[in-house]
C-alpha cells in the first residue's frame, strides 16, 4: 500500500428553514469564512479534513456582480477570478462550484 493521503469530500445541501444560511451554517461550527455581498449565491458546504469549507455557485456570485454592480460578464468573470476566487483568507476560504456544462473549452 501506498502512503498517499485520503481526502473525503461531502456536499451537503442546505434545508430552507426559518434560520437564513449563514445562521444554518453557523450552527454546524464556530469557525466558517463567507465571502461578503454573495449570500444569495451559497449554496452548502464541503467539508474537507474536518473542516467546513463554505460553497459557493460561481455563475450566481458573476450573476450578482453583473445586477449588483452593473458589470458586464467580462469584467464580472474576471473580477471573480482575481478578487475573490483569488483572495486567500485561512485555510476555509470559500470555495465557486462551476457545473461542468458551464465550462467553456
Amino acid at each position: 500500500m501506498g502512503g498517499g493521503l485520503g481526502i473525503y469530500i461531502s456536499m451537503i445541501a442546505l434545508v430552507h428553514t426559518d434560520m437564513n444560511k449563514r445562521e444554518i451554517l453557523g450552527s454546524l461550527s464556530h469557525h466558517i469564512v463567507f465571502a461578503d455581498g454573495f449570500d444569495d449565491a451559497l449554496i452548502g458546504y464541503v467539508t474537507i479534513l474536518n473542516r467546513l469549507i463554505v460553497v459557493y455557485d460561481r455563475r450566481k456570485c458573476v450573476s450578482i456582480l453583473m445586477e449588483r454592480d452593473n458589470m458586464s460578464e467580462e469584467d464580472a468573470d474576471e473580477f471573480m477570478s482575481y478578487n475573490v476566487e483569488g483572495a486567500y483568507v485561512d485555510e476555509q476560504t470559500p470555495a465557486f462550484f462551476t457545473r461542468i456544462e458551464d465550462v467553456e473549452v
